[in-house]
């Protein structure tokens, strides 16, 4: 686990590295990738010819991120044990809350627009935050 701790109000902060985050996007990317495999062998086996359930099945699929995060975490969060939290009421109250729909949709939307060059701010961060994170006002800490 390779990370960084940040001394805040008497308490520490140990803030991911960008190795712990970029080691859990590609696990997400693999899982989304199998996961599209899967969908588009389902939808090929059944015989779908609805294109109205074939964009349903994929659009589904295709928020695998922001809905997970917002119910629990990635797989990649997972196994490298992050979780993407409410940084507000971290900070103020120093308790976990996990950030809503709309926030985790606009988060994902930040992460697939500039890929990896989002992480690219969170050694400029004081809490490691990326870019996607500013936008979510979100924080990565470990589980």
């Amino acid at each position: 686990m390779d990370s960084e701790k940040i001394e805040h109000d008497d308490r520490y902060f140990l803030r991911p590295s960008i190795i712990d985050r970029f080691k859990a996007m590609t696990i997400d990317a693999v899982v989304l990738v199998v996961l599209l495999w899967l969908a588009f062998i389902f939808i090929s086996t059944i015989n779908i010819e609805s294109g109205f359930l074939k964009a349903v099945t994929l659009f589904l699929v295709i928020l695998y991120e922001p809905i997970l995060v917002v119910h629990s975490q990635t797989v990649g969060q997972r196994l490298l044990h992050l979780k993407v939290i409410k940084q507000s009421t971290y900070l103020k109250e120093n308790m976990t809350q996990k950030i809503d729909i709309i926030s985790s949709l606009a988060r994902y939307l930040v992460k697939l627009f500039l890929g990896i060059f989002s992480l690219l701010t969170i050694h400029s961060d004081s809490y490691g935050r990326a870019i996607h994170d500013h936008v979510s006002g979100s924080i990565i800490v470990y589980d």
